[in-house]
C-alpha cells in the first residue's frame, strides 16, 4: 500500500513538474479587461507594498488616471502566452557581444562608487577588467551558473503577482514571482505555477509599472550587469588584487622574488587570529629550495603608501621557514602528503603576535593544560606560528619552538599525530577541537 501511495505521488508531482502543453497556458483571446499588480519587497529596512490596477477598455488602458499604452499592454500579454522556456541564455538576456562591449569600464566605474564605495581601478586592472567582461564565454559561465541558483542571499525578498482578468468572470490569469534574479526568474505562468525563463515577461511587465514602483529596476533587469560584474570581480579577486600590490611594491617586487615565489599578493585589512585589521601587504610566498607545499604567509604593515622594513620581514620569513622544515616528523608528513600544505604566518618580523600568543596562552591556563606551555613560554619571540591545511577543510594550527618541538593548539576535522591523543584532554576553542600536546621533534608525545 505504501508503494502504491509513493508512486501515485510521484506521478502528481511529475504531472506537474512535467514540460507543460498548450492547455496550461490557455488564455482568451485579446486584451484583458482589467490587469491586477501586487508588489512587495521584505528584507533590509523592513517591508513594502505597493498594488496598481489598470483598466482596459477598446481604445485606451488607465492606470491610476494615468494612461498605459495599449501596445504594452498586448506585449505583456503575448509574452505570457508563448510557450514555457526552459533555460536562461546569455542572449536571451541580451548580454551579446554589443552589449558586452557598450562601455564596460563606464559600468565598473559606476559599480565601484555606488555598489562597492571603492576609487577606480589602475590601467593594468582595467585591462584585465575589460578582458573578462567581454569575453562571450565568461558571460556564458555565468549566466548558467548563477541562474541555477535559487538563493542568492538573505534579506532579500522581492515578490511581484499579476492577476489578468477578461470580462468572463471566471476567466482570468496569474503570474508572479519571489525570484532575486534580475528579471525575476523564473516566472510561474498560471494557477497551475508552470516555470518559465522568459525574460520578455520581465521586460514587459516593467513598462506597465510607474517609472518608480518597487522591484521595477529588477523586474526590468536593471541589476544585470552589477550582478555579472559582483561575480567577475569575486572570481578574480587575488588577480586584481595581485595587479594592485605590485603597482605599490614596484621595485620592492625584485627583492621579494629573489628568495621566494610569488603564490598571491594584496594590500588588505585582516581582521584574524593574528592580526587586528590595520592596512597590511598580504603575501603568500614559497621560500625557494624548501617543499612545495610549505608556504610563508606574510603580512607587513604599510607606512606611508609603502610596506614597512620588507627586508625586514622576508629575512625572518626564511628563519622561520629554516625551523619549521627542519622538524623531522613534519618534513616526511609533507613528503607523503603533497595534498596538505603548512603555512607559516608572519606579521612584520615576528610568527607569533602578541595577539594569538595572549589567546594560546589564556585558552591553556583556563583549562589546566598550561604543561606544553611553560616548555616553551620563554622561547616566544623565536617561535612559529604553522596552520596545517589538509583536503575536506581540515586544517590544526601549531606552534613550532626552537629546538622543533610542537605544540597543537587545536585543530578541525582531523589533525596529524591525533591518534596519540585517545586519553588526552580536549576541550572547544571557538568551534575547533583544542588539546594543547607537545610533541618531539619525530612527532611523539611529551606527555
Amino acid at each position: 500500500m505504501a508503494a502504491m501511495i509513493f508512486k501515485l505521488a510521484l506521478a502528481a508531482a511529475l504531472a506537474v513538474n512535467a514540460a507543460p502543453t498548450e492547455a496550461h497556458l490557455q488564455m482568451p483571446d485579446g486584451l484583458p479587461a482589467r490587469i491586477h499588480i501586487e508588489l512587495s519587497y521584505g528584507g533590509l529596512g523592513c517591508c513594502r507594498r505597493e498594488s496598481y490596477d489598470i483598466t482596459i477598455r477598446s481604445d485606451r488602458a488607465v492606470r491610476s488616471g494615468d494612461p498605459v499604452p495599449l501596445e504594452a499592454i498586448r506585449r505583456f500579454v503575448e509574452s505570457l502566452r508563448r510557450p514555457p522556456v526552459d533555460a536562461v541564455t546569455a542572449d536571451s538576456l541580451g548580454m551579446t557581444q554589443h552589449w558586452l562591449n557598450e562601455n564596460p569600464l563606464g559600468r565598473l566605474a559606476r559599480y565601484r562608487a555606488d555598489i562597492a564605495g571603492y576609487g577606480s581601478y589602475n590601467a593594468k586592472q582595467n585591462a584585465l577588467f575589460m578582458q573578462l567582461f567581454t569575453s562571450p564565454a565568461n558571460a556564458r559561465a555565468w549566466v548558467t551558473k548563477y541562474y541555477a541558483q535559487a538563493f542568492h542571499r538573505t534579506d532579500d525578498y522581492p515578490h511581484a503577482l499579476v492577476r489578468l482578468s477578461w470580462s468572463n468572470p471566471n476567466a482570468d490569469f496569474v503570474v508572479a514571482s519571489d525570484a532575486q534574479t534580475p528579471f525575476m526568474l523564473p516566472w510561474l505562468l498560471g494557477y497551475e505555477k508552470v516555470r518559465t525563463n522568459n525574460p520578455d515577461i520581465g521586460r514587459t511587465f516593467a513598462e506597465l509599472l510607474p517609472e518608480k514602483a518597487l522591484n521595477r529596476a529588477r523586474i526590468a533587469g536593471a541589476p544585470l550587469a552589477n550582478e555579472y560584474i559582483t561575480s567577475l570581480l569575486y572570481q578574480h579577486d587575488a588577480e586584481f588584487a595581485e595587479i594592485e600590490a605590485e603597482s605599490v611594491l614596484k621595485a620592492q617586487l625584485g627583492l621579494i622574488r629573489r628568495t621566494y615565489d610569488v603564490k598571491a599578493l594584496a594590500l588588505r585589512r585582516f581582521d584574524s587570529i593574528d592580526l587586528d585589521g590595520d592596512l597590511a601587504l598580504d603575501a603568500k610566498l614559497h621560500p625557494k629550495g624548501y617543499p612545495a607545499n610549505l608556504f610563508v604567509h606574510m603580512s607587513v604593515y604599510m607606512s606611508r603608501g609603502r610596506p614597512h622594513d620588507l627586508a625586514g620581514a622576508l629575512h625572518y620569513g626564511l628563519a622561520y621557514a629554516d625551523l619549521v622544515g627542519g622538524v623531522p616528523w613534519l618534513s616526511r608528513y609533507l613528503r607523503r602528503h603533497p595534498a596538505s600544505t603548512a603555512e607559516i604566518r608572519i606579521v612584520q618580523d615576528m610568527s607569533v603576535t602578541l595577539k594569538v600568543w595572549k589567546d594560546f596562552s589564556q585558552d591553556l591556563f583556563a583549562h589546566g593544560a598550561d604543561a606544553a606551555l611553560s616548555k616553551i613560554d620563554d622561547m616566544f619571540p623565536e617561535i612559529a606560528f604553522v596552520e596545517l591545511s589538509e583536503p575536506r577543510e581540515a586544517y590544526s594550527r601549531w606552534f613550532v619552538a626552537p629546538g622543533r618541538r610542537m605544540v597543537l593548539w587545536h585543530y578541525k576535522v582531523r589533525a596529524p599525530l591525533e591518534e596519540q591523543l585517545k586519553n588526552h584532554k580536549r576541550w572547544d576553542f571557538a568551534g575547533h577541537v583544542a588539546v594543547g600536546a607537545l610533541f618531539d621533534p619525530e612527532g611523539r608525545l611529551i606527555k
